[in-house]
């Protein structure tokens, strides 16, 4: 949260950073919308990162009903690709997403 606030305040890019939680425990960590495009973003402290990772992004899909960008963010060091979620190294999503 903080890396993203920073990066974007610090060019000037203009962004709204919000959550998503359901009653039944479901949640994405960070909703963000930057540069007419939405990203949810799962953060994961982990190098290790799997099918179980994705259950609050299929809800948010199911709730959203928009088009958006789906992620997880992690420590690893490889981008790869679960099902319809991109998987980046923290690092590398923030350059990916202009920041």
């Amino acid at each position: 949260f903080n890396q993203l606030t920073h990066s974007a305040v610090s060019r000037d890019i203009p962004i709204k950073i919000s959550s998503y939680r359901t009653s039944h425990g479901a949640e994405v960590d960070l909703i963000v919308e930057l540069n007419s495009q939405t990203w949810a973003i799962e953060v994961k402290c982990s190098k290790n990162i799997g099918p179980h990772d994705l259950r609050g992004m299929k809800s948010f899909e199911k709730y959203y009903g928009k088009p958006f960008e789906k992620i997880i963010a992690y420590t690893g060091e490889i981008k790869k690709v679960i099902e319809d979620v991109t998987v980046y190294p923290w690092q590398d999503l923030l350059k990916e997403m202009g920041l």
